[in-house]
């Protein structure tokens, strides 16, 4: 097994202190139930319009074309109740270029690709190494380690074992 720092969805993550296999991720997206966001049991809905969609699906035909795996997604679902909506499948890349626009760009889609590291500093250098830095989440069970990664992140929002919880009364935006 490997240990793994992740592109999120709209940020940065880093899972530590426990070796965490792809499997991982590959579970959640699968069981991931998309349909009316306001129906009950549904996880997942719509991207907001068409053109949203088309951007997602572009940016996951670049990174295939730089040389990335689609672990699982990667396209709009196939079951008709959907075909009216703008879904797009949660979709997990490997393989993909630290420098692709896939990892220096914000996709705001069910994207995530999936990075292999050695150590701390160098998955804090990754997540750091990237255009923008709007919001990041670290996990882990020991709260003073995450609280030390989380200071070397250079991001406007970090989380610590959440992710996207945000007071609408308070100011918040990226860092770069």
């Amino acid at each position: 097994m490997e240990k793994f720092f992740c592109i999120n969805w709209f940020c940065e993550i880093i899972p530590f202190e426990k070796k965490i296999p792809i499997i991982i991720f590959l579970n959640i997206a699968k069981k991931f139930r998309l349909g009316d966001p306001l129906a009950k049991n549904i996880d997942m809905g719509p991207l907001v319009s068409a053109k949203q969609l088309e951007r997602v699906e572009n940016y996951v035909e670049l990174a295939k074309k730089e040389g990335a795996k689609i672990a699982c997604g990667g396209k709009r679902p196939t079951d008709k109740k959907l075909a009216q909506g703008f879904f797009f499948e949660p979709t997990i890349l490997t393989g993909v270029k630290h420098t692709s626009k896939v990892c220096q760009e914000e996709i705001f889609g069910p994207v995530i690709a999936v990075f292999p590291y050695n150590n701390y500093p160098e998955a804090v250098e990754k997540a750091n190494a990237v255009s923008y830095g709007l919001a990041a989440s670290v996990y882990g069970t020991n709260i003073y380690d995450c609280l030390e990664i989380a200071k070397q992140l250079d991001f406007g929002t970090v989380w610590i074992n959440e992710h996207g919880i945000l007071a609408s009364e308070m100011p918040h935006g990226g860092f770069k």
